[in-house]
């Protein structure tokens, strides 16, 4: 049985609270929080965007909020819960799902397997989001819409490419104008700068990339 209470944002943890203001329709969005009670604490695991413009517009008065009758007993199934919810069945962006994601599997070392069986989804939308934190949000957004995410961390990988040289080629790579083939090429033109002589670019590729 679903019980309800009356919540204000302040008593409520949120694993993530996304800082960027988008506009969303009434419809895109449930106009209630679902919460669970675990050891002291209000959880939020459902109605995550409404939430957000909550906390962005200060609403300070009491919400109503559906109380979740099993509350999970750690982080990590609760994580695993929040993320299936906001993969099926609310319209999370991307930011929402790296987040856990990446949480899950490098702050928890969660296998991405079982990330995936949890969730619902195949291995290769697990892998998507996989995405190293330190490139720009720009490009991380577009690599998993484009499903060049692997392609965008082999650039972020190599070690003779400059930083600012790196933009470009994500640039290439999220528009599909780069290929692996053509990057493997790539890969011993710089090796061939640095060092003086020219390497077989698949033979560099198989041993930094494989």
């Amino acid at each position: 049985m679903i019980n309800l209470k009356f919540l204000t944002v302040n008593q409520i943890t949120s694993y993530f609270i996304d800082e960027i203001q988008q506009y969303h329709k009434p419809d895109q969005q449930p106009s209630f929080l679902t919460v669970e009670y675990y050891n002291g604490v209000y959880y939020l695991i459902g109605g995550f965007k409404r939430f957000n413009q909550l906390i962005r517009t200060n609403y300070h008065h009491p919400v109503p909020c559906f109380l979740h009758p099993r509350p999970s007993v750690s982080n990590i199934n609760r994580m695993l819960k929040i993320l299936d919810q906001g993969i099926h069945k609310e319209k999370t962006n991307w930011r929402f799902k790296y987040y856990y994601i990446h949480t899950l599997t490098k702050t928890y070392g969660i296998d991405i397997d079982v990330i995936a069986t949890h969730v619902h989804v195949n291995k290769a939308y697990i892998l998507n989001y996989m995405i190293y934190q330190e490139i720009p949000d720009y490009y991380k957004e577009r690599a998993i819409k484009s499903n060049s995410s692997r392609l965008i961390n082999s650039i972020y990988l190599h070690p003779e490419i400059p930083k600012a040289e790196k933009l470009h080629y994500y640039e290439l790579a999220v528009n599909k104008r780069l290929s692996y083939l053509q990057f493997t090429l790539i890969s011993g033109y710089y090796n061939s700068l640095l060092h003086g002589l020219y390497v077989h670019p698949t033979t560099i590729y198989r041993l930094r990339f494989s």
